[in-house]
C-alpha cells in the first residue's frame, strides 16, 4: 500500500478507524497477526495515528527478511511480547524523534540473530523511563569534546545559590535528578574529584550543599544504549 492511500486515522468513529487500522495491519504481514487485539481492545482511539505510523516504519525495517527469519519471529512469546511494549511505548510517543527510537530499538531486537530479545525488551524499558530530554542529554555525552557545548544548551539558565529563588533551585534540582537518572540506569558514570592529602591519601571532594563533587561520562551500556535506539555514536578515543 502507497503511502498516499494510508487511510487518515481520526479521533472520531472510532470503530470504523479501528477497521481500517486492522486492514493496514493486514498490508504489513510481519507485524499484523501480533498486534490485531493491541489494536481493538488496547489502544486508545486517539492514539491510532502513532500506531499506525509505528505499523509502517516497523514494517519497513523489517521488509529485507527472509521467510525463515520471519517464521522464528512468528514463533517466539518473546518476540510476540517485544512487539506488544513497543507498541504500547509508541502508542504514548509525542515526537517523531521518540518514535524513532522505539523501531529502531524493536527492529534491531527482532532482527537480532541471537534472539537475546529479553535483552531488548529490557533495553525498551529503560527508554520508557526517559524522556525526550533526558535522551538528549545522555547523547549529548557521546563526545567529551562537544558535551560541555550541549549540555550548556540544554540546562537551565537559572543558577542556583544561597537565598536564590525557588525557581532556580527547582530547576536545578530537576536537572540534578535527570543525571542521578542517567547514573541509576548504568546509562553515565560518575567520577568524584579528590584531592591529595599526606602520602598517598586522596580526599574526596564535596561541593558547599554537601554533595560529591565530580563529573559523568558516557558508560559502556550508554553507548551501546544510543546505537539501539538509532543514534550514531562513536566508539571512545
Amino acid at each position: 500500500m502507497d503511502q498516499k492511500d494510508s487511510p487518515h486515522l481520526g479521533p472520531d468513529e472510532r470503530d470504523r478507524s479501528v477497521a481500517i487500522l486492522r486492514s493496514v495491519s493486514g498490508s504489513v504481514p510481519v507485524l499484523g497477526p501480533f498486534l490485531s487485539e493491541i489494536i481493538t481492545n488496547v489502544i486508545p482511539n486517539q492514539r491510532m495515528d502513532r500506531l499506525e505510523r509505528f505499523l509502517r516504519l516497523l514494517d519497513e525495517r523489517l521488509e529485507g527478511l527472509e521467510e525463515g527469519q520471519k517464521t522464528a519471529i512468528n514463533g517466539k512469546p518473546e518476540a510476540v511480547a517485544l512487539l506488544e511494549d513497543g507498541a504500547m511505548l509508541a502508542a504514548r510517543a509525542v515526537s517523531p524523534e521518540r518514535l524513532g527510537h522505539i523501531v529502531s530499538l524493536v527492529s534491531s531486537g527482532l532482527k537480532d540473530e541471537d534472539r537475546n530479545l529479553l535483552k531488548w525488551r529490557r533495553t525498551l524499558g529503560i527508554l520508557e523511563q526517559l524522556d525526550d530530554l533526558e535522551v538528549a542529554i545522555l547523547y549529548a555525552y557521546r563526545d567529551p569534546i562537544l558535551s560541555f557545548r550541549e549540555l550548556e544548551t540544554l540546562r537551565p539558565q537559572a543558577l542556583t545559590y544561597i537565598g536564590s529563588d525557588a525557581t532556580g533551585h527547582e530547576e536545578e534540582a530537576s536537572w540534578k535528578a535527570s543525571l542521578n537518572k542517567l547514573e541509576r540506569l548504568s546509562l553515565l558514570s560518575f567520577s568524584q574529584k579528590t584531592e591529595k592529602g599526606l602520602g598517598r591519601t586522596h580526599f574526596p571532594i564535596y561541593d558547599a550543599f554537601g554533595r560529591p563533587e565530580g563529573s559523568h561520562s558516557l558508560s559502556t551500556f550508554g553507548r551501546a544504549f544510543l546505537r539501539a535506539i538509532g543514534l550514531n555514536v562513536s566508539d571512545p578515543r
